[in-house]
């Protein structure tokens, strides 16, 4: 074979381990933009989720709450999307959309993670989908037509049922900067504060059945009505550093409700 016959042979082979490169970074990651391949190339990342309390002593999260404590909180989740939209000052348009995680117990404690790659990029705002349950495979039956169930456990050992059909999409904006998903910044966490979700709910005014507190579409609405108005102001992104899925203290949302 003739040295450019074999060169020219190499360069196709180059030219298909390129095409075939760039197929499967679409696959993980939708629609991301910002950066050329030479001068930007892709990071690795993960998207977290985590429950928490800001008031644990207050609000406990499976033990230790002196008003009430979280057992379990099912949520049914969609597609994360990360965008410019809004402005916040960045010059470029970028969009990073991962896929939902759907079903979950985010109180249980287990570190729940999307991994992704992209290509770096800033973002302005965080958009999260809750969708309602269609007979789902994990989870109690209760969930079934609904985003959210909470259970949870008074003080005095009173059970505690919210069941919310709500479908907002939860909406946080970053600060006039953004916030960037480049190499070392690409490891985040959404997180959902429970006492955020339940403070100054009056459970001592809820009508009770069979000793227990039901709130629904149809039994103590207006603690429903009240729950469902904080799901948004719940929620917020972190900067997850270490990769280990949990809230650090004093950690600052990176993106939040506005």
């Amino acid at each position: 074979m003739t040295p450019a016959r074999a060169l020219g042979k190499l360069g196709a082979m180059l030219v298909r381990s390129r095409l075939a490169l760039i197929s499967v970074v679409a696959t993980v990651v939708a629609g991301c933009s910002g950066g050329t391949e030479t001068g930007n190339p892709p990071v690795s990342g993960a998207l977290s989720y985590v429950g928490f309390s800001s008031e644990p002593a207050r609000i406990g999260v499976r033990d230790g709450g002196e008003e009430l404590t979280v057992r379990q909180s099912w949520l049914d989740l969609d597609r994360v999307s990360f965008s410019t939209r809004g402005g916040c000052g960045l010059s470029e348009a970028a969009t990073l959309t991962l896929p939902g995680i759907g079903v979950g117990d985010h109180a249980a404690g287990n570190h729940v993670v999307t991994s992704f790659e992209s290509t770096p990029a800033a973002f302005c705002r965080v958009e999260l989908p809750f969708v309602r349950a269609d007979a789902p495979t994990s989870g109690p039956s209760e969930l079934a037509g609904n985003s959210v169930l909470l259970l949870a456990e008074l003080a005095d050992g009173t059970p505690v049922s919210i069941a919310s059909s709500s479908t907002p999409i939860v909406e946080l904006a970053a600060g006039d900067s953004g916030f960037r998903g480049d190499a070392g910044r690409a490891r985040v966490l959404l997180a959902f504060d429970f006492a955020t979700w339940l403070d100054g709910l009056d459970f001592g005014a809820a009508e009770r059945s069979d000793g227990a507190i039901w709130i629904d579409r149809e039994r103590n609405t207006a603690l429903l009505e009240a729950f469902e108005g904080r799901l948004s102001r719940g929620v917020s992104l972190h900067a997850d550093g270490d990769g280990d899925g949990t809230l650090d203290p004093g950690s600052e949302p990176i993106a939040e409700a506005r």
